[in-house]
């Protein structure tokens, strides 16, 4: 069964799942933003990190929202193309959910009696939840663990120029975030043509063929081999800011002595 967001790259994963024959089920975590949920967004960054920082986050969502939609559409419709016509999901049963956390929503998965669970851009997950698989309940991150752990794990190493933790990773849920053992990962290469989109994408990807690759071998009775990695270098990264960003396309503008 798969737990997920509804957004463009999650139907990627849904049909890439649905073909190999191993979906069934999808539960779509879908929350309306309100004013208080806003407020609460609000309140926790400026706890977090202070009025500037806070500020700097919200102008790149807003900067995304007006200014790369387009490109960000045109990247996923290269790199992860849905099926044209689209993919008969009928026979799948769906639900839509405003919080996977909740009473009702746990109930919807074990209705379901799900051998695996595969998650993707949800909330944080509570074990009373993820814990409903019968077998396993396993996480689809884009960004090399352990490394790079939370948010826009893609644009961070690139900000850093740390071009050899590109990827995704495939790894078990666990209480703490982006912590569990991990099944499998993927990394890509980059190159002076990329940019935070396109390798965004590229590892997104390269992470549902891992997944799909897990579930064939759980599919043919196989164990899985889970294995830790030190977390010395583990670091849970906040959304990147506006200056982040722009700093980034300098460089890519400017070559990579710039800033």
């Amino acid at each position: 069964m798969l737990l997920v967001q509804p957004y463009r790259l999650s139907y990627y994963l849904i049909e890439q799942l649905a073909q190999s024959g191993g979906l069934t089920g999808i539960i779509f975590e879908q929350s309306r933003p309100t004013v208080s949920s806003q407020m609460a967004f609000l309140r926790r960054h400026l706890r977090r990190f202070g009025l500037q920082k806070t500020c700097d986050i919200l102008a790149y969502q807003m900067y995304h929202k007006l200014c790369r939609r387009h490109a960000t559409a045109r990247a996923a419709d290269a790199i992860a193309p849905l099926s044209d016509p689209p993919l008969d999901l009928s026979t799948i049963p769906q639900h839509t959910v405003t919080n996977l956390n909740q009473s009702s929503a746990r109930q919807r998965i074990a209705d379901l009696s799900p051998d695996v669970l595969v998650v993707h851009a949800t909330r944080i997950l509570k074990p009373e939840t993820f814990q409903l698989a019968r077998h396993a309940a396993f996480n689809l991150h884009c960004g090399l663990l352990p490394k790079y752990r939370g948010h826009d794990s893609m644009f961070w190493p690139l900000y850093y120029r740390d071009y050899d933790h590109l990827g995704a990773t495939i790894h078990l849920l666990e209480k703490r975030v982006d912590t569990g053992a991990i099944l499998r990962r993927a990394q890509v290469k980059w190159t002076p043509e990329d940019t935070d989109l396109t390798l965004w994408f590229k590892a997104f990807h390269a992470g549902v063929q891992q997944t799909i690759a897990i579930l064939a071998d759980l599919n043919q009775g196989k164990p899985l081999k889970p294995y830790a990695l030190g977390m010395r270098d583990s670091r849970h990264y906040p959304h990147k800011g506006l200056s982040h960003f722009l700093r980034y396309r300098a460089r890519q503008w400017m070559g990579p002595r710039a800033l």
